[in-house]
């Protein structure tokens, strides 16, 4: 994307405010530019929320993420920069789902037995990608929206490697959990 666009989408998309970088909205009359970044204020959440296809979710995690890269780039602040940050990780949760629901298949590299099956590979999702994703789409939406909320509190960055944090700590908890049970059972039973 051209940086005049990313600059415009940063612009209308994050801060709501028209900006006379926004492909289109320079030529435009200020009433114009208005109602157009109040349109586009909620645009790339209102897409996210529609996308039904793998293609859609990552167009938006892209723009996304090409709009936090040009928030940071341009020092435009730490909460214009987590805007694009919240939606990235929300297309990244989004995606995640849609893929554990896939259930694609595993494998050595040499399996011949998968011709005919949908491979990450064919959906241009790199193996790394797909495993982060869907431990961010494991962790519970509150907890999601807690990390949001301690960051930006805190003044600090909202990042992939934090949620990942946080879903460590809830798979460790998950995990101890299951172990658990079955003692607990058995010790029920005699």
């Amino acid at each position: 994307m051209a940086p005049n666009v990313i600059g415009g989408i940063v612009c209308c998309i994050w801060t709501g405010r028209p900006c006379s970088r926004a492909a289109g909205l320079m030529t435009l009359g200020r009433e114009q530019q208005y109602q157009r970044a109040y349109d586009l204020g909620g645009a790339a959440s209102r897409i996210l929320e529609e996308a039904k296809s793998l293609d859609e979710i990552a167009n938006v995690r892209s723009t996304a993420e090409a709009a936090r890269a040009y928030a940071r780039k341009a020092k435009l602040g730490l909460e214009t920069q987590n805007r694009a940050a919240i939606l990235k990780l929300r297309a990244e949760r989004k995606a995640g789902a849609f893929l554990a629901r896939l259930k694609l298949p595993g494998g050595s590299r040499n399996s011949k037995s998968h011709d005919g099956i949908l491979k990450l590979e064919d959906l241009s999702i790199t193996p790394n990608d797909s495993s982060r994703w869907q431990k961010e789409a494991a962790v519970p939406d509150d907890d999601f929206e807690q990390y949001i909320r301690a960051a930006a509190e805190l003044g600090h960055e909202i990042t992939q490697t934090g949620l990942l944090k946080i879903a460590r700590t809830f798979g460790r908890t998950r995990s101890r959990r299951k172990r658990s049970k079955p003692a607990s059972v058995n010790s029920r039973q005699t």
